[in-house]
């Protein structure tokens, strides 16, 4: 009889504690709406002073694409090379070992964001 109350007790508080979850899903959404909302604005204003700075009424942008075809026909440097300076031995190594998630460090002191066995980041020494 003790055991059906206190299942029952803790089946009210699992409902609870869902809709406790839900209600903060809900803000959490809406707080990072707003948030990507002014991280949108900041640029905006940003862009409006390097305009105003510069005197003049362009605006360039610089694609990732236009920075890799720079590295590579200006600067000599292929993707290839790239990708083997990055991924060596001993990172492949340290993936395998460690796990698909994770930070690994690498020469400089800086380290690589792995995330499901990609790399989505390199972040700069400490």
């Amino acid at each position: 009889m003790k055991d059906s109350r206190q299942i029952k007790q803790l089946k009210t508080q699992l409902r609870t504690l869902k809709d406790e979850e839900r209600v903060l899903e809900i803000e959490a959404k809406e707080a990072n709406r707003k948030w990507n909302q002014k991280q949108n604005e900041v640029k905006e204003v940003k862009d409006e002073i390097r305009k105003l700075e510069s005197g003049t009424s362009v605006n360039l942008e610089l694609t990732e694409h236009a920075i890799c075809r720079y590295l590579e026909r200006v600067k000599g440097v292929t993707p290839e090379e790239i990708m083997d300076e990055i991924i060596t031995d001993d990172v492949k190594r340290m993936v395998e070992t460690l796990g698909p998630n994770g930070k690994y460090p690498i020469a400089g002191g800086h380290r690589l964001v792995v995330k499901n066995n990609r790399i989505v980041t390199i972040e700069p020494a400490c």
